[in-house]
């Protein structure tokens, strides 16, 4: 099952329609910017402080699951709707709309990984110009696509990583917190290889 979870910030729609899912949610404004758009949504989270009564009434027209909290709660709205998704058990989970102008959510958001590290459900946050996403050690083969730069963090542990097919090929490099070494990087083949143990490896794909 794939799930697509819609926040408030701006997206663009072809961006969403190159990810079709089973089930979409609207977060926030994020449900009004669906209906906007045309697209339906399976379900809507948030205590909806950003929209107005008219909006607000034409989405409970129109959408029949609606997870409505007060304004005052300990969890984000974002962070809602994806504990909700992980009781579903997919084997993926896309967010849009959530690197806007408030930094202090996007972080919010980034520590959604923690939730999915150690599972089979794969986390991916996208917007026009970044694709972020987790991996556990192993070997995998990333395709190039027109996301011209990836660069790879550190995320819980030390990972010692190896890259072919890059600009700037590794062998066996220990990856540790704070190091800037492996950012902007570049495939140059049809497809990078990674190769790493150890933590997991935050990898953020991007184009200008």
């Amino acid at each position: 099952m794939i799930v697509n979870i819609v926040a408030g910030s701006p997206f663009d729609l072809e961006l969403l329609n190159m990810h079709p899912s089973d089930i979409t949610i609207g977060v926030d404004y994020g449900a009004i910017r669906l209906l906007n758009m045309g697209i339906a949504l399976d379900y809507a989270f948030g205590d909806f402080d950003s929209i107005s009564l008219e909006d607000l009434n034409r989405l409970e027209k129109i959408c029949k699951n609606i997870n409505k909290y007060k304004i005052e709660k300990n969890n984000t709205d974002t962070e809602l709707a994806f504990e909700f998704v992980l009781t579903l058990k997919p084997k993926v989970i896309n967010l849009f709309g959530v690197t806007g102008k408030r930094l202090d959510h996007f972080l919010s958001t980034l520590f959604l990984f923690e939730r999915i590290k150690n599972t089979e459900c794969e986390l991916y946050i996208y917007d026009e110009h970044n694709k972020i996403y987790l991996k556990k050690p192993g070997t995998y083969n990333i395709k190039k696509s027109t996301y011209k730069y990836i660069s790879f963090f550190m995320y819980d542990k030390p990972v010692t990583l190896a890259l072919k097919n890059f600009k700037y090929g590794l062998d066996n490099y220990l990856l540790k917190n704070q190091d800037s070494l492996c950012i902007s990087n570049e495939i140059t083949g049809d497809y990078g290889i990674i190769s790493f143990t150890g933590g997991h490896l935050l990898i953020v794909e991007s184009k200008d």
